[in-house]
This record gives structure tokens, C-alpha cells and sequence, in this order.
């Protein structure tokens, strides 16, 4: 009987300590600006959210990328600044940016 015991109090102090941390950690997911890399390590790439077509450098999100093959599509979960959503995320070099897409930044 007092093996139950510890283990409800476990399983309920598991879910106090979760309900504690996801928002905090989700605060400050939002609040950290996204590192200002330079330019050259993501020379022509950018990254556009699906959802809403913001677009934006991949250097300014904090992505590196060197030698990428410019054909490739690439995409990722992450959160837009836009929708403020977690969204799935384009990377796409400038080449093949259109400029008539919405959001679509001048090249």
C-alpha cells in the first residue's frame, strides 16, 4: 500500500513541476531575440514562413548555411515572427524567391 502511495505523490509532483516550467520556458522562448550572425554566413538565404509569407535572412534568424545546393528545398518547425505561430519554416536562396509571393523580401 505505501508503494501507491509514493507513487501518486510522485506522478503529481511530476505535473506540478511541468505546468511550472512550460510556461516560463515558453516566456523566454518569446522574450530572446534571435542572434545577430553576419551576412556571410548565410550569403543569398532566406527563410519564409509557410503560414503567413514573412520573409526574412537566415543570417538575422541565426541560420548558417554555406554551400547549400540552391535547387534544394529545405524546411523546419519554427516559430514566425509574422504570426507570431509555430509554423513550418522555407529556407529558399534568393534566386529562387518570387518576388510577387507575399512577404517576399527585395533582393
Amino acid at each position: 500500500m505505501d508503494i501507491w502511495v509514493w507513487l501518486i505523490l510522485g506522478f503529481a509532483l511530476g505535473i506540478a513541476c511541468v505546468a511550472v516550467a512550460v510556461p516560463r520556458i515558453a516566456g523566454l522562448v518569446r522574450s530572446a531575440p534571435p542572434p545577430d550572425l553576419p551576412e556571410s554566413l548565410a550569403p543569398g538565404w532566406h527563410v519564409r514562413c509557410l503560414r503567413c509569407g514573412c520573409t526574412r535572412t537566415l543570417a538575422s534568424v541565426g541560420g548558417i548555411r554555406l554551400g547549400g545546393n540552391r535547387n534544394a528545398t529545405k524546411a523546419t518547425l519554427g516559430m514566425c515572427r509574422g504570426c507570431r505561430r509555430l509554423a513550418v519554416i522555407q529556407i529558399v536562396h534568393a534566386d529562387r524567391l518570387r518576388p510577387d509571393a507575399p512577404g517576399a523580401a527585395a533582393s
